[in-house]
Parts: structure tokens; C-alpha cells; sequence
């Protein structure tokens, strides 16, 4: 909520929950407040890797996958996050390795708005449900992308807008996108 960024330096983090990127909606004035989001990055020329703990006990279920790392807007009246109002963040210069036997693992979940960013991002899925889960919104971006593996490259479930260009989708079971 203090609009900062996150940078994470290079080396290999060895995760067995979900990193959730979350930005509690305010009210102000009884209305909502304009929110931003806020950038969680990596050094381009030695991008860190986020890596999936093999067997992961809540990344099991594949009727209801979870993402490695969620970044979302936590809006009272919407529990699945408002992303259509989040603006002014996005993820750069990592890599997402779902790890292995984890079937029910989304490298990253990221749906935003006006002047959010997806780059230079690899997500390594192999065994996984899916690389990427939802898309960009308006004025926003997705750039230099590679997913490897999944049952879906892209798991896009709403119609956005955004920019996608740079996309690179490898050895999906089921459908790039």
C-alpha cells in the first residue's frame, strides 16, 4: 500500500506456498482510493529464480490450481481480486520453476489494468497446470515471454486488450493459449 517496489537479487528461492503480491484496496472519503500497483523485479542480466518446491503439498489439486506468485488488488466486494483497478505495476526479470510433481501449480497469476507490465519472464512448467493465468488489461503490456511445458501456456480466462508481443510457448499438453 505504500506503492514501493519489490527487487529481488539474483540466486535461486526455494518456495513451497504461494507469494502473494497483494495491494489492500483504501477507502477515502467513504470512496475507493486510486490504487497503484507496484513493480516486483529482477536484475535483467541476472534474472533470480522463484522455484517451486518438488511435491508441494497445496500445488496437488488440479480442478483448483494456484498460482506460484499472485499479484492482485484485494477489493472488499470482489474476494478474487478488483485487477481491473490496479494500474502502475507489473512483474520483470525472473524465472518461475514450477518445480516437479506439482499438477496444480500456475507459475504467476497476473490480470491488471492501464499501465501494467508483464517482461522478460520465463516460467519453466513442465508437469504443471499452466505457465501464465490471465492477461493484461488496457494501456498495459506483455513482452519477451517464454513458458515451457503446462497444460497451457497461457491460461486466459477473460478477453482483454493488452499488448502481447515477444511470446514464446513451448511443449504445452493441452493449448498455447
Amino acid at each position: 500500500n505504500y506503492n514501493l517496489a519489490l527487487f529481488i537479487p539474483k540466486g535461486t528461492y526455494l518456495v513451497s506456498e504461494m507469494l502473494d503480491c497483494r495491494i489492500d484496496l483504501e477507502l477515502l472519503n467513504g470512496n475507493l482510493k486510486p490504487t497503484k500497483g507496484y513493480p516486483v523485479f529482477g536484475d535483467p542480466a541476472n534474472r533470480p529464480v522463484i522455484k517451486l518446491k518438488d511435491n508441494s503439498a497445496s500445488f496437488q489439486d488440479v480442478n483448483e490450481p494456484i498460482p506460484i506468485i499472485k499479484l492482485w488488488l484485494n477489493h472488499p466486494k470482489f474476494p478474487q481480486g478488483g485487477a481491473w483497478m490496479m494500474n502502475s505495476g507489473g512483474i520483470s526479470s525472473i524465472i518461475v520453476d514450477c518445480g516437479k510433481n506439482n499438477p496444480g501449480a500456475i507459475g504467476i497469476k497476473y490480470h491488471g489494468a492501464q499501465a501494467m507490465f508483464l517482461e522478460n519472464v520465463t516460467v519453466k512448467a513442465y508437469g504443471a497446470y499452466a505457465g501464465i493465468k490471465d492477461v493484461i488489461g488496457n494501456a498495459g503490456y506483455m513482452a519477451n515471454l517464454e513458458v515451457y511445458g503446462g497444460k497451457y501456456g497461457i491460461w486466459a480466462q477473460y478477453g482483454q486488450s493488452g499488448a502481447i508481443a515477444g511470446l514464446t510457448l513451448i511443449d504445452q499438453e493441452i493449448a498455447a493459449i
